[in-house]
This record gives structure tokens, C-alpha cells and sequence, in this order.
């Protein structure tokens, strides 16, 4: 009878923990997603994976662009195995991927693989030129 006990106790205790850890790891993923893309800024989103070498050579190529448009642009990263249940809600089947979404948050390009620096910042300026053509017809007609 007390096997039967620890076991029960043992096995409730494993369930709680896998419960309390699954609830968290929602709740992390839920935060993650909550600014992408954001809105009013023009968001890359970047996916890859920790285990994925073209991820690995694209990196140096990020970090410039990263630098180059810091506050031009939002530019956040989803490991997909850290994150699988987003990037499989993103519609993501490879990595690398990145997302290019506009300053209201609609999605306006997509690519799987690597892409170069310069293919980065001609996608990135058309997005924030028409960003910047819709903020001044907003307000033509205000002054």
C-alpha cells in the first residue's frame, strides 16, 4: 500500500511539474509574439536555429544590419526550437527565414534561406520609404 502511495505521490508531483513548466514556457512564448511584428515600426523577423549552419553565416550579415538601422527598425530572432509552437504558427518550414513586415504590422515579404546584406537593406529601405510616404500624407493636411 505505501508503494502504491509513493507512487501516486511521485507521479502527481512529475504531472505538477510538467504542468507548471508547459504553463511558463506558454507564457514566455505569449511575450515573445506580443511585439512581433510591431506596430508603427517596420519589423525583420529573423528565425533560425541553434543547430543550423547557414543560420551560423548569416549572423555577421544581421549584426550589421542590426547596426545600421537600430533606430529605423524592430528586429527580433525566434529560435525555432525554442519557440517551435510560434514559428509553426508563423507558417515557417525552414530556417533560415526572415519575415519583413510593414509599419502596420502586415506582412509584406518573405524568404527562406539566406539573404545578402544588400538584397537586407533594399527590402528594409522600400519598407521604410513607404512607411515614411504614408506618416507625411497623414499629415498634409494638418498643418
Amino acid at each position: 500500500m505505501k508503494k502504491i502511495l509513493a507512487a501516486v505521490i511521485f507521479f502527481g508531483a512529475v504531472f505538477a511539474l510538467m504542468f507548471t513548466y508547459t504553463a511558463q514556457v506558454e507564457r514566455d512564448s505569449a511575450a515573445v509574439m506580443e511585439n512581433i511584428p510591431k506596430k508603427g515600426t517596420v519589423t525583420m523577423l529573423n528565425i533560425g536555429a541553434e543547430f543550423c549552419p547557414p543560420c551560423k553565416a548569416m549572423e555577421p550579415v544581421l549584426e550589421e544590419v542590426k547596426k545600421q538601422y537600430r533606430d529605423k527598425i524592430h528586429m527580433p530572432y525566434l529560435d525555432m526550437q525554442q519557440h517551435n509552437r510560434q514559428v509553426q504558427m508563423l507558417g515557417v518550414r525552414s530556417t533560415p527565414t526572415q519575415i519583413f513586415f510593414d509599419h502596420q504590422g502586415q506582412e509584406r515579404y518573405r524568404h527562406e534561406g539566406m539573404l545578402e546584406k544588400e538584397e537586407i537593406q533594399d527590402i528594409l529601405d522600400s519598407l521604410l520609404e513607404k512607411k515614411t510616404a504614408h506618416l507625411s500624407e497623414n499629415t498634409k493636411g494638418t498643418s
